[in-house]
């Protein structure tokens, strides 16, 4: 079975981050802690499977997630694969958490055996950064490769 990581289970009882840097996190879109996310992955050699982009609609404009399927509704917003592992992240902003739908589709991820699924913030980079690294430290049966 896979893993279904939720990054305040894995805070530090005290916040390691100096104060400059939970200001910058409370002040991170979402956009540009997902563009840090996949820096690092590129770096790791992850390969992107799936990736949302959002699109300005309608008058007056307003930003949505672009979805081919209604049950596309709540797919995570990176889909890497590194053979034999497979990590979904749904990345939030500081001040937010994942929608009922978010959850659904992690959960189903979660029930694969080479999988991690996590939904993390801009405060849960360390926990991200280690999963990108070594995924395989969150499975319970996945080999090291």
């Amino acid at each position: 079975m896979g893993s279904l990581l939720w990054g305040e289970d894995y805070r530090f009882v005290e916040d390691p981050r100096t104060k400059e840097r939970r200001t910058l996190d409370r002040s991170m879109t979402e956009k540009a802690w997902q563009a840090e996310v996949m820096a690092e992955a590129r770096r790791l050699h992850w390969r992107f499977i799936y990736h949302q982009r959002k699109a300005m609609v309608g008058k007056p404009p307003r930003w949505i997630t672009n979805t081919i399927m209604p049950e596309g509704l709540g797919f995570p917003d990176l889909t890497l694969l590194r053979a034999p592992h497979l990590v979904v992240l749904e990345l939030k902003t500081e001040a937010k958490a994942p929608e009922p739908a978010q959850v659904e589709w992690l959960t189903e991820w979660a029930q694969l055996s080479c999988c991690v699924a996590l939904w993390a913030r801009p405060r849960d980079r360390a926990l991200v950064y280690d999963v990108l690294a070594a995924p395989w430290r969150y499975l319970e049966e996945t080999p090291k490769p």
